[in-house]
């Protein structure tokens, strides 16, 4: 079908992955949701310049850089802004089109294609990881199990909350040497996690962890392709994510704005400006847990993909009662998410789903879902409001500032039908 572009900056695809007929045309375009102007989806134009003065006192600050705001209700998309610049001290403006990376916002699309693999009768959830990659036979904790618990090996579940037993992000340095060294493949990096100990029987306690990596193998395993080649096939491709992939070419590499990080002080930082080397090829062994480029567009599509009950634009990759089980919170009963700016929240099949509005102290509905990145990336759905809302920067550490909570509560204050 041939696409037409209505980004103001025209510019080729993403490469999406590298193996010889998986490329982008030049003939590609990204698509983008219908537009409509705020009042006829139920949104304030008036108040809904409060987002963007949110974000234009963070750049006038020197806290940002710059950042791509984009909100959707009814399936249309009511405000995209490019604020800011692509780099504090250079003259061009940010970009609409901007290539983001996304990093941890890359989980949710690999727990959607799990959960793709689960309808089509691969697994169930309740099954051993180790059913499927023997590698991770055996593992057990070194930790003396609770009274009255019964020690068990991790399953596809465990996996999906963050409740598998494998260590937080950084607690353990045996597990960190693993999943730090990028030289290893997935297959490879299982054989080494398999050796380390569980750092809590699974099902017991929630601990953000590299599980997702495993879910990124599990893929690999029961489809018989590589992460990339199954989310280019069955999940980028179908829904016109036509700028998002693993890698971005050279001849894109304009489009990726300078990467900033706030340090122990609360001051932001400049990192780097052009991209990495790394950056502009595929990965050895690309991950379930991050890594991928993205653009506001092609993700407001997958998101928007999710709050249509796994459907958009006649492309289905998910059932509605398969969206309707990755949107419930799956933590067990006394298992709770040790994060203070996770109160009032729980854990689906992928995202962080709201669970009680009141202890969240944000506006907002029982229900809400999403993410966020660790370069500040953050989106939100809402079935209740047929919302989707989101903003992406690069800036590592951006949590020692309140943005997403901010964020959400200027983004609610516009509804006002």
């Amino acid at each position: 079908m041939n696409r037409q572009r209505t980004q103001k900056n025209s510019a080729t695809p993403i490469l999406l992955i590298a193996f010889a007929l998986a490329t982008v045309s030049v003939n590609g375009f990204s698509q983008v949701l219908p537009k409509a102007a705020p009042e006829s989806v139920g949104i304030s134009s008036e108040r809904l310049k409060r987002v963007d003065a949110l974000f234009e006192s963070y750049i006038a600050e020197g806290r940002m850089a710059g950042v791509v705001v984009a909100i959707a209700r009814n399936g249309k998309l009511a405000h995209l802004s490019a604020l800011g610049r692509m780099e504090m001290t250079k003259s061009e403006s940010m970009r609409e089109d901007a290539i983001f990376r996304m990093a941890s916002m890359t989980k949710p699309i690999t727990s959607a294609a799990v959960m793709m693999l689960y309808e089509e009768g691969y697994f169930q959830l309740d099954d051993p990881v180790s059913r499927y990659i023997p590698e991770l036979t055996g593992m057990k904790t070194e930790v003396t199990n609770p009274e009255g618990i019964e020690a068990r090996e991790m399953n596809i579940r465990d996996l999906l909350t963050h409740t598998s037993g494998l260590p937080g992000n950084g607690q353990d340095p045996r597990h960190n040497q693993v999943w730090l060294n990028l030289d290893l493949t997935l297959q490879q990096q299982m054989v080494e996690v398999g050796k380390q100990p569980l750092a809590y029987i699974p099902g017991t306690e929630w601990r953000y962890s590299e599980a997702t990596n495993i879910l990124g193998y599990l893929i690999e395993v029961v489809s018989k392709q590589t992460i990339d080649a199954f989310f280019e096939e069955r999940i980028l491709r179908p829904l016109g994510m036509v700028d998002t992939g693993f890698f971005v070419p050279q001849v894109e590499s304009h489009r990726m704005p300078a990467v900033y990080a706030v340090n122990e002080d609360g001051i932001t930082e400049h990192r780097w400006s052009e991209p990495l080397a790394a950056e502009l090829r595929l990965p050895r062994a690309p991950r379930g847990t991050g890594g991928l480029f993205s653009t506001a567009n092609d993700y407001l599509r997958f998101a928007q993909m999710l709050l249509n009950g796994g459907e958009l634009d006649g492309v289905r990759l998910l059932s509605p009662k398969t969206v309707e089980l990755m949107i419930m919170d799956h933590l067990p009963p006394g298992v709770n998410i040790p994060d203070e700016n996770l109160v009032g929240y729980g854990w689906g099949l992928g995202v962080r789903v709201r669970t009680n509005v009141a202890e969240s102290q944000l506006l907002g509905s029982v229900g809400e879902y999403g993410w966020a990145g660790a370069y500040g990336t953050y989106f939100l759905v809402d079935p209740k409001e047929d919302l989707v809302a989101m903003f992406l920067p690069q800036l590592r550490g951006s949590g020692v500032f309140p943005i997403r909570e901010q964020f959400n509560n200027v983004v609610y204050q516009a509804l006002i039908n």
